[in-house]
């Protein structure tokens, strides 16, 4: 779906829903894009910015879009 990606372990399916207010959930109104680099962490491009997943850790890194460049804004750590 266009808010939420899912996992799915071989056995159920796991929603990661978009929720501003929650650190460590999806960030955005609109999933545009999902790309695994090297190191098995999600890149979701969504219409506000970035969203790095790690699948092992499930923590959310977030970066915003900015009009003049491109900020780092949030590291969640628990």
């Amino acid at each position: 779906t266009k808010t939420a990606i899912h996992k799915f372990d071989g056995y159920t399916v796991k929603a990661y829903e978009v929720n501003r207010n929650d650190s460590n959930a999806l960030w955005g109104d609109e999933v545009r894009e999902i790309i695994e680099d090297g190191k098995g962490n999600l890149w979701i491009f969504t219409n506000i910015g970035l969203n790095k997943f790690n699948p092992g850790t499930e923590k959310f890194y977030h970066y915003f879009f900015n009009t003049n460049y491109f900020i780092h804004c949030k590291a969640v750590q628990e």
